[in-house]
């Protein structure tokens, strides 16, 4: 891998000079490990940001995904529809509570949030309360990476660089460490 070549990627939330210039580089993965490019494991302690819940490398979602690609890779969900999408929302809404019997698709949690920014924003308006544009977040929570999730994220380090973010306030973390127990409020 060159370098030079490496400063051309900008990795979200990272500082990246300082990671350019002694890069930590996964090569594979299996079950709960990833594999550097110098042989050491690293325990994925965080499911790939939350992605491989099931780790790495497993027969039976690689099978999966071998059967649907073979069929089709992607279905565009504007104006358009496939059966498997409204085969998994009946098996989601049947073990959700009664009033949560509509599902959104989203590719990632970074969107989700956003969606779901804008869902509450849009249900705001309405209902004729369009000027609550005000969200909460919490403090040292991560939310994403694209504008909303950024906006919510109690991660100031991360947001400081950017200006007229989403308006949001921030409530204290469920963490106190002071006392290693969790806060009321």
């Amino acid at each position: 891998m060159n370098k030079q070549n490496m400063t051309k990627l900008w990795k979200p939330f990272t500082p990246n000079k300082a990671f350019n210039e002694d890069p930590l580089i996964f090569v594979s993965s299996d079950g709960m490990y990833y594999t550097t490019d110098k042989g050491d494991k690293v325990l994925d302690a965080c499911s790939a940001l939350w992605c491989c819940n099931l780790g790495h490398n497993n027969k039976n979602i690689i099978n999966a995904i071998k059967k649907q690609a073979e069929s089709m890779y992607f279905s565009p969900s504007f104006n358009l529809g496939h059966p498997l999408e409204y085969e998994l929302v009946e098996e989601l809404t049947s073990i959700t509570p009664d009033n949560l019997n509509h599902v959104f698709f989203a590719n990632s949690g970074s969107e989700a949030v956003d969606t779901s920014l804008k869902m509450a924003l849009a249900y705001q308006k309405a209902i004729g309360e369009g000027s609550r544009t005000l969200v909460i977040g919490r403090q040292h929570a991560y939310h994403g990476v694209n504008f909303g999730g950024t906006s919510v994220g109690g991660l100031l380090p991360v947001k400081k660089d950017y200006n007229n973010l989403i308006n949001a306030v921030h409530i204290p973390t469920i963490l106190d460490i002071e006392k290693n127990a969790f806060s009321k409020g």
